[in-house]
């Protein structure tokens, strides 16, 4: 990329936060007492990172578990769930080059996170992560990340052209293509990710992510990764 994006939407799982794996095992503790179809179940998950657990829950019901969710049981799968993983959010490392890329770009460009996490529960996270500063907004579900892109677009004043998001989810892809903004995917080092087939850049991690962008950073480890395209991370 030649010229530094004027806007820069981030993923909060797995783009920001080292949490991905967080909500697997959440996912699969939740889900333990279906031992028959919990592989499968945690597959679905992992295959549709960044959208909502509640659309995630429904589905599950709907589709692998042939059961309906009522209303009070899918509240409480969705209260059980932040119970599992609020305090190991808190707790985890952040994507290697996220803080330094964070303190370094908010200084010179408005900075936001579109994640799938439920809204209010995202603004309680990032502040107990001391990150608020660095984001002129935080959005999370139940609004889509199309929209919330959307949201982004009118609050700034900016075109399309003007925006990158980067995700590390399938559908964070799909929601910057329909959202007609430029996507860099983030996949972790030794392990696939799901930007196979797509002509996107991935980068392994946010020192990856800077030098794809032109590299605005003093200090980056020698053997951070910067863009690839796509196959295995």
């Amino acid at each position: 990329m030649t010229s530094l994006p004027e806007v820069l939407v981030f993923d909060f799982d797995g783009v920001i936060l080292e949490s991905a794996d967080i909500k697997t095992r959440a996912f699969r503790e939740l889900f333990a007492s279906y031992p028959d179809q919990l592989e499968k179940i945690v597959a679905y998950h992992e295959a549709n990172a960044g959208i909502s657990r509640f659309l995630k829950f429904r589905h599950i019901h709907e589709r692998i578990l042939d059961r309906p969710l009522g209303l009070e049981e899918e509240r409480a799968l969705g209260e059980r769930f932040s119970d599992l993983v609020v305090n190991e959010v808190i707790r985890c490392p952040f994507v290697p080059g996220a803080l330094e890329l964070l303190k370094t770009y908010a200084r010179e460009r408005p900075l936001f996170l579109a994640s799938g996490t439920p809204e209010g529960e995202l603004h309680g996270l990032v502040e107990a992560r001391n990150l608020a500063a660095f984001f002129r907004g935080v959005y999370g579900s139940p609004k889509g990340k199309a929209d919330i892109i959307e949201e982004i677009l009118a609050v700034t004043a900016k075109p399309r052209t003007a925006l990158v998001f980067v995700g590390d989810g399938r559908s964070d892809y799909e929601a910057a293509k329909a959202a007609g903004v430029a996507f860099v995917g983030r996949g972790r080092p030794g392990r696939r990710h799901p930007f196979e087939g797509l002509d996107v850049p991935v980068v392994e991690d946010l020192f990856g992510l800077d030098r794809h962008l032109g590299g605005r950073l003093a200090q980056q480890p020698a053997g951070s990764h910067s863009a690839s395209g796509g196959g295995a991370a």
